[in-house]
């Protein structure tokens, strides 16, 4: 015979309490492979991965055998304005990731028909692992992006699908400096609508 608990969970302006999820399986044996931490835990000292494994287990199964338990403790707070102070984005966090790995299971659906398209023979896995050698170089990514933006702005053209002015600037790519490779993975800065200057765009991207 068996049986289950549905855990209940707390919410306050600041934290969440819930059951564990698989998710966070490895923040967990994270948290206890740190000996600042197990210190002052019933462990008394590091858990390996599989014995924070099995550790996790036990919460779990103890929400079922007794009926109560240890929660895991999330706080609200930490990002939770970001989104609207960064994209001025007012969804919710958790709203957000359940969008998000909503995406990224029609990209995957979208990449495994792609490499289907490419190659009906073989997985998807096996097709990447063939594209991946006409990746450039990391010391010829500068180069061959720069040429890829010049063979399109060509195109373009000599197809008659957009008019370019002659005298406008072509795209120039430069290396993004250390310091800002962190900070963004894909944006656009553009001159404001009211800048009386000739100033260029940029994009970046890591």
């Amino acid at each position: 015979m068996t049986s289950s608990v549905e855990v209940p969970t707390i919410v306050t302006d600041r934290l969440l309490l819930r059951g564990f999820e698989r998710r966070d399986s490895t923040p967990y044996a994270t948290t206890m492979a740190d000996p600042e931490v197990t210190q002052f835990s019933s462990a008394g000292g590091p858990l390996s991965t599989s014995d924070a494994w099995r550790q996790l287990a036990m919460l779990c199964g103890h929400w079922t055998l007794k009926g109560f338990g240890i929660w895991a403790v999330e706080e609200r707070r930490t990002y939770a304005r970001a989104p609207m102070a960064n994209e001025m984005i007012d969804t919710l966090l958790d709203q957000l990731l359940k969008m998000a790995e909503a995406t990224l299971q029609q990209n995957e659906a979208a990449f495994r028909a792609a490499a289907r398209f490419i190659d009906s023979t073989k997985t998807a896995t096996q097709v990447l692992a063939a594209l991946k050698p006409d990746h450039p170089a990391p010391g010829q990514l500068i180069e061959a992006t720069q040429a890829t933006l010049d063979s399109l702005r060509l195109f373009l053209i000599d197809h008659h699908i957009i008019t370019i002015p002659v005298a406008a600037p072509t795209a120039r790519v430069f290396e993004r400096p250390p310091f800002m490779r962190a900070t963004t993975s894909a944006s656009m800065q553009a001159p404001g609508p009211l800048e009386t200057v000739k100033m260029d765009a940029r994009y970046n991207v890591t």
